[in-house]
């Protein structure tokens, strides 16, 4: 399964539950908006693989996930790179 794919069914998962989401996938067929989530993080542009949102108790609950596909440990330890340096802006 490619990391596009996986933005999918992370997607799925968060809108069953409720969430607006917003991934780095390709535009679907019959989407009128859809675009990457970009942030700027140490000086650097990055875009996110998946942000969901969802108000709760007058606030917004925002969570982020970074897709790497592949058993490899590398895969692991790129992935938990990233997902510690956007843990500045989505805690969850």
């Amino acid at each position: 399964m490619s990391e596009r794919e996986l933005y999918i069914l992370i997607e799925d998962m968060f809108n069953k539950r409720g969430y607006f989401t917003i991934s780095s996938r390709e535009k679907r067929r019959g989407e009128k908006v859809h675009s990457a989530f970009g942030v700027n993080l140490y000086g650097t542009a990055r875009q996110m693989d998946v942000v969901a949102f969802k108000p709760s108790n007058g606030e917004i609950e925002a969570k982020a996930v970074e897709c790497k596909p592949g058993p490899t440990w590398e895969a692991a330890g790129e992935a938990l790179g990233q997902a510690t340096a956007y843990q500045r802006l989505f805690p969850e």
